[in-house]
């Protein structure tokens, strides 16, 4: 299993990591386009801010591949 973390610059990744660790999976933050594509799970954090989320995702150029 490749559970992959979006950064995408919002929201509180770290703090999902270590809850992930502490229940014992292992997990990476990243916005590779390749660490995505292979993931087997996706996180994307939650904002409050959506548009400003969709402007990050769209910046890091990550919205044609997670809709892949």
């Amino acid at each position: 299993m490749k559970i992959i973390i979006i950064d995408y610059k919002l929201g509180n990744s770290k703090s999902i990591l270590n809850i992930l660790y502490k229940i014992g999976y292992h997990a990476k933050i990243s916005n590779d386009k390749q660490d995505i594509l292979s993931a087997t799970h996706l996180i994307l954090p939650g904002v409050g801010h959506f548009k400003k989320g969709m402007e990050n995702l769209k910046s890091l150029e990550l919205i044609e591949v997670l809709n892949k």
